[in-house]
């Protein structure tokens, strides 16, 4: 069964990690876990288990303040983690409140004290940082195309299709033509006459029709957009001299020609906005 730790406080998550660790202990037979693994990933916490000053604070804010919490949590519904945001901003905004708490704290937990790293109290500050961001990206309005450039899409995807389409139609009507033309026979030998010798006279040659060329248009279509090494799919109006007018920035994926899975927004300095919503087509 998962359990969900989002609502948990800084000293509970801190008590489950002790109660995980006993039990890894138990099962590896009292032999010590590897700390760091080969990709070099950071050592468990030596206050693991143990009291900090801002795990206390955070419960201590939490109890006193249980009702604005479940307000704020009501009014950011999307924001995990929002009681540590929560505390975080609190902290911030109560430095004197907290350094008055760290200082009694410190002289009721001298052994604690002495473990506790400089950065402890960095932990409402990450909290702070964490549910901002999470904020923002809930607070993003998504992305939709003016009807005007929807249908333009629309109608460059039509136009594409027909150019397409009459491009097939004239050549098979070329290569319908090509086959009715009978290649002209061989001049027929002259003829010795008593006094003159008629000439034959070379048939004259058939022309053959050339496929009607297809008018230009100013339809998009999805056309392929080199980026890096990758080549992406992207939509534009390729020109008669062969450059392509891009309609928009918007990356999807190139399944050999066939568009795959929205990738992003290309900007100015080419780099790619992976956060960007995925336009709405008509």
């Amino acid at each position: 069964m998962s359990v969900d730790y989002s609502s948990f406080s800084i000293a509970e998550l801190l008590a489950e990690r002790t109660k995980v660790d006993a039990q890894l202990t138990m099962k590896t037979g009292g032999a010590a876990v590897a700390s760091v693994d080969k990709k070099g990933a950071k050592k468990p916490s030596k206050r693991a288990g143990k009291p900090t000053v801002y795990g206390d604070f955070s419960s201590k804010i939490q109890k006193e303040h249980a009702e604005d919490i479940k307000a704020f949590k009501e009014a950011n519904p999307d924001l995990k983690g929002a009681h540590m945001k929560f505390v975080g901003d609190y902290k911030k905004s109560h430095d004197e409140e907290y350094k008055a708490f760290e200082a009694a704290w410190k002289e009721s937990h001298p052994k604690d004290a002495l473990e506790s790293s400089a950065d402890d109290a960095s932990v409402g500050e990450s909290a702070s940082v964490s549910g901002e961001k999470a904020e923002k990206k809930a607070d993003k309005p998504k992305k939709t195309l003016s009807p005007e450039h929807l249908a333009k899409l629309k109608a460059g995807r039509e136009a594409a299709k027909a150019k397409k389409d009459a491009a097939k139609a004239a050549q098979e009507e070329a290569g319908k033509d090509e086959a009715a033309v009978v290649a002209a026979p061989p001049p027929t030998p002259a003829k010795k006459a008593p006094k003159a010798a008629k000439k034959a006279v070379p048939a004259a040659p058939v022309a053959t029709q050339a496929p009607a060329e297809v008018a230009e248009d100013d339809g998009q279509e999805l056309l392929p957009c080199k980026i890096g090494p990758t080549t992406y799919l992207r939509y534009g109006q390729r020109r008669s001299d062969g450059s392509i007018l891009w309609a928009s920035g918007d990356l999807w994926k190139n399944n050999a020609g066939v568009k795959g899975r929205y990738i992003g927004e290309l900007q100015e300095d080419l780099t790619i906005d992976a956060n960007a919503d995925e336009p709405t087509l008509a």
